[in-house]
């Protein structure tokens, strides 16, 4: 049976819903139209650019749980779910279904994916990290 592509465990991730309201939400899904031939006539769907369900897109979303940050733009951002770093202020964040971001707690901002190949592999020379390193010793 077809459903949506952006309904994911009770929650709405379309590009339309993270714009309006943040971050995935349930108060707009419809079962009867998110599990069925029907989720085309939802106001929040996209058409799919590529197949990704909106991956490729250039949407602005913010993840779930985190207070307000800049714009998310997932066409820049999203990164591979196993991309790991060792600097302490690194963390990865899902954002939908095989979607994730990285975002600094340093400096409270999500990283573009040449920021996290630098994160991954330079963390202890970034400045970010030295800074706070010194300033909380």
């Amino acid at each position: 049976m077809p459903q949506c592509p952006y309904y994911d465990g009770g929650l709405c991730y379309s590009p339309k819903t993270l714009r309006e309201y943040g971050q995935p939400v349930s108060s707009i899904v419809d079962p009867e139209k998110c599990l069925t031939d029907s989720y085309r006539e939802c106001p929040y769907f996209v058409e799919e650019k590529s197949g990704q369900a909106g991956i490729e897109e250039a949407a602005e979303a913010t993840a779930p749980g985190l207070k307000e940050m800049p714009p998310l733009y997932l066409a820049i951002h999203v990164i591979p779910a196993d991309t790991r770093s060792d600097c302490p202020y690194f963390m990865l964040v899902k954002v939908k279904e095989n979607a994730y971001v990285a975002r600094c707690k340093a400096t409270e901002r999500y990283l573009t994916r040449s920021a996290v190949e630098k994160c991954v592999s330079s963390w202890k020379t970034c400045p970010f990290y030295l800074f706070y390193k010194a300033r909380n010793l």
